[in-house]
Parts: structure tokens; sequence; C-alpha cells
């Protein structure tokens, strides 16, 4: 069963903000990060497991039982870690599009942040505070965009 919007377009409810441009500009971003952290967690997911199997098909000799089962446990860590960015992803994901889309008003703040570090590095960034001190961030392709979405999202 398939959840979330249709493919090719965005479901609008009562209450949300329904500037295509916003959509356009924040679902661009978040799907960008989205995947990142996915690429991050499916590498330390099957990382892993593939070092759980290594590390079990080698036969221990006596008295090194305990190193297999500390590579043991630092495989586990590998799986958990992955999965956690997985899960992590899709929860950071839905807090920043809760916000900008249908509680705009949780907004404490919200801003634009251009990253810069000499002539070559230049990200521009939304910055967004909600209610309970928490930052959010969105990477946006330049600044104009991300001027857009802060003009946009508190209108």
């Amino acid at each position: 069963m398939h959840r979330g919007p249709p493919q090719g377009g965005i479901v609008y409810d009562a209450g949300m903000n329904q500037d295509p441009v916003l959509h356009q500009l924040v679902e661009a971003s978040l799907v960008k990060r989205t995947q990142i952290w996915k690429i991050g967690g499916w590498s330390s997911v099957v990382s892993g497991l593939g070092f759980f199997a290594v590390v079990f098909a080698i036969p221990a000799k006596p008295g090194e039982e305990g190193i297999v089962a500390c590579f043991g446990a630092f495989a586990a860590l590998l799986v958990g870690l992955g999965v956690m960015l997985l899960r992590s992803s899709k929860s950071q994901a839905e807090a920043v599009r809760e916000l900008v889309y249908r509680a705009p008003d949780r907004i404490r703040s919200i801003s634009v942040l251009v990253i810069k570090r000499g002539q070559n590095l230049h990200i521009p960034t939304v910055q967004i505070v909600d209610d309970k001190g928490k930052t959010h961030g969105l990477i946006m392709p330049d600044e104009q965009a991300a001027r857009q979405v802060c003009e946009r999202t508190m209108t």
C-alpha cells in the first residue's frame, strides 16, 4: 500500500499552505537531504551486516573469543546506527513539512543563513527554530530561493 501523495502531485488538505513555489523549493531540499541520509543509513547497515558475516565466518582460535565478540558488537552497532539514520531522515523531513506547511505559528524564528568558507564554499540555508527550541534546516540552491522560503512560509 502506497502512503503519501500520489506520484506527480501534492495533495493539499484544509489548513495547509498551498503555495506551489514553496512546495517546490522545500520538497527539492528535503528530497536531497533524505537521499543523503538514506545513503548513509543503508551504507552503515550493509557494512555492519558484511562485517558481521566476515567476523563469524572466520573461526576463532582458543582464547580469541572475546575479540570475535567485540567485533560482533561493533557490527551490531553499525547496523543499529544505520537503522537510526534511516528512521531519523524520515522523521526530520516530516517535522520540517509540519512546520512549514501546516503549523507556521509554531515557528519561533526562520532566517537565511549562508555558510561561507573561503572563496569556494557558499551554502545558502534556511534555519527554522520551532517553539520548543529545536533547530531544523534546509539547504537551498541559492540565496534567493532561501529568502523565498522564509517569506512564503510566514505569509
